[in-house]
């Protein structure tokens, strides 16, 4: 569990470091609005469906802006169905 949340991370900080040289104000705005939709996917005061909603509009704000390792992915897609059972 700890170790998507240090992937995910790791991916953020460097996407912010590169923000500087190689993304542009659109895709700035986009990785912003996934670490916004990721901290809404993973509250425990979000409903299910808003969970599950904000998890898919996140992935799809980060496709094309930054790669996440897929044992990264699986992690997160686990955490966050395992949170929606719960």
């Amino acid at each position: 569990m700890r170790d998507y949340e240090v992937a995910f991370d790791a991916a953020v900080r460097e996407a912010k470091r590169r923000a500087q040289t190689g993304f542009s104000a659109a895709e700035r705005e986009r990785l912003q609005r996934a670490q916004r939709l990721m901290a809404l996917a993973e509250s425990e005061g979000s409903t299910p469906a808003e969970r599950q909603s904000a998890y898919q509009r996140a992935r799809r704000e980060l496709d094309g802006l930054i790669a996440l390792p897929e044992a990264t992915t699986d992690e997160l897609e686990r955490r966050i169905a395992g949170e929606l059972e719960a």
